[in-house]
């Protein structure tokens, strides 16, 4: 635990610094059809990622903050409760009212063919996931304070209650940090912003925009930022792990890195930074993913007194690799393995999910860690069409999505990844997996059916074993959000167009 952020396993955008997407709830079992009374919903605009706690209140309501690219929407949790206590438009973004996203739902759901849909989308929302989902609230963290923050643009805003202590006061933007223009590399094909956010155990803000640029700043934004810039070959698409010691593991589409803040410094080399090559081939994939490179951003496996410590990615090969680097000193004794770029490499691994034919297959999602287990998921879709939001709208449901999930162990004796099971046939099209401890499964989102649907995985074997029957229109489309648990064993998924709490007891 991080004590500098909230005392909250939805913490940040990935549930803790060190990016796992696993929690010790346990969530639901068994196959149930869903109906209207076991879904509440709190419409927001297009592309609804991650839910976050704010710290409990002293009379005992518990509230999340839920954020996209153009809302802030404070949410009552208590008792079984979704309810919107009030929401903020993003300032510098196009906004989309209650009533927008409810309209644009029915306009898609009733488009009679594929090419409609796409003529929709085209007309109405061209490149709007790299053009402005991108730039705004898809890595968020909150701190100890119960202060929201989150990226728009180039700046980094705080938000918190206005009257402090009371669970109904509404939001207010409370500070903004700006990043100097200079810093912003104007030759990407789409606009460079700030993107990955985390923060280190000693209350600093860590930033990294899709230029390369890495920040450290106080959280009050009163002193100067600290600043490192990674080389001009590399670009970043995914947020930042942080461990207890002052490392910052950053993914660029070339390199992994491992900077350290010993809490005056930002050091790239010496003091047990480290940076290592992956590989990769130059162009992108599946339609899903924001850049070239690895899609994932990185997880970190191995704590306390367990013999292997070890940050896990996705690589950018056509068929990608699930790659762990040596997160410290690396064994004395330990040669490098045959084909990796580095001896930093502790071990890579070509995922097949179970497929004898695969030809390319890489995520858009961070690996999914749980002790020494690591799930991936295929995001590759077989006829990739141009820009993100149409992948996204029309997998599965419109056209053949991607299908595959797989589990590797880490053995800590022989140094190596194991392959434990593959489920060649699951859907995940574009949504995180999420593990739940408890319940010893992992969730994914996909069409399945003619429904939308949340299914659960047995850790253990990989069979399905839940499944949540949701329904066929567009807004059940997990559309690249995080899939999130709440104490009680609720899901809550962030749909294409709001976010919705499934109870089965409901």
């Amino acid at each position: 635990m991080n004590p500098n952020l909230v005392d909250s396993e939805l913490a940040t955008t990935h549930f803790n610094p060190a990016q796992q997407d696993s929690l010790p709830f346990a969530g639901p079992v068994g196959i149930h059809e869903i109906d209207d009374e076991g879904i509440q919903r709190v419409p927001a605009g297009l592309v609804n990622l991650t839910l976050m706690q704010l710290p409990t209140y002293p009379s005992g309501e518990q509230v999340a903050i839920s954020a996209n690219n153009n809302r802030i929407s404070k949410i009552l949790i208590s008792d079984g409760k979704f309810q919107l206590i009030n929401a903020l438009p993003v300032e510098g973004q196009p906004f989309m009212s209650v009533e927008d996203a409810e309209r644009i739902a029915v306009e898609m759901d009733s488009t009679a063919s594929e090419a409609e849909l796409l003529g929709y989308l085209n007309r109405n929302y061209p490149r709007y996931v790299e053009r402005v989902v991108a730039r705004a609230a898809i890595y968020n963290v909150v701190d100890r304070n119960g202060d929201f923050y989150t990226v728009v643009n180039n700046d980094v805003v705080v938000y918190g209650d206005a009257e402090p202590g009371n669970p109904l006061s509404p939001l207010v933007e409370k500070r903004r940090f700006q990043l100097p223009r200079e810093y912003f590399n104007p030759t990407l094909e789409d606009p460079d912003a700030v993107f990955g956010l985390n923060l280190t155990y000693d209350g600093m803000l860590a930033l990294v925009t899709m230029g390369g640029v890495v920040v450290i700043v106080d959280r009050n934004f009163e002193q100067a930022p600290i600043i490192h810039e990674l080389a001009d070959d590399e670009q970043v698409t995914n947020s930042i792990a942080i461990d207890e010691g002052g490392g910052i593991y950053v993914l660029s589409n070339r390199r992994l890195h491992k900077l350290v803040w010993d809490g005056e410094t930002l050091h790239s080399r010496g003091y047990g930074a480290w940076s290592s090559e992956y590989d990769s081939f130059t162009g992108k994939l599946g339609g899903v993913s924001l850049g070239n490179g690895s899609g994932s951003t990185p997880s970190l496996m191995g704590f306390g007194d367990e013999e292997d410590k070890l940050v896990v990615i996705t690589d950018g090969e056509l068929i990608m690799n699930v790659v762990a680097f040596w997160r410290d000193d690396i064994p004395e004794d330990f040669v490098q393995k045959p084909g990796t770029k580095s001896r930093r490499i502790a071990d890579q691994i070509q995922v097949s999910f179970g497929k004898s034919d695969l030809e390319r297959a890489q995520s858009e999602q961070s690996v999914a860690v749980y002790g020494y287990g690591a799930l991936v998921v295929n995001n590759t879709l077989p006829s990739p069409l141009p820009t993100m939001l149409e992948n996204v709208v029309m997998s599965g449901r419109l056209r053949k999505g991607p299908t595959g999930a797989e589990k590797f162990e880490w053995d800590v004796e022989a140094d190596r990844w194991v392959r434990a099971w593959a489920n060649p046939t699951v859907s995940s099209p574009s949504t995180v997996p999420m593990i739940s401890g408890g319940a010893q499964q992992v969730y994914v989102n996909g069409f399945v059916d003619g429904k939308w649907e949340v299914t659960g995985l047995d850790w253990e074997t990989g069979e399905a074993v839940t499944r949540l029957r949701l329904g066929d229109s567009h807004i059940y489309n997990g559309a690249y959000s995080v899939i999130h648990l709440l104490p009680g064993g609720d899901i809550v998924l962030g749909g294409l167009l709001g976010m919705m709490r499934i109870s089965v007891e409901r």
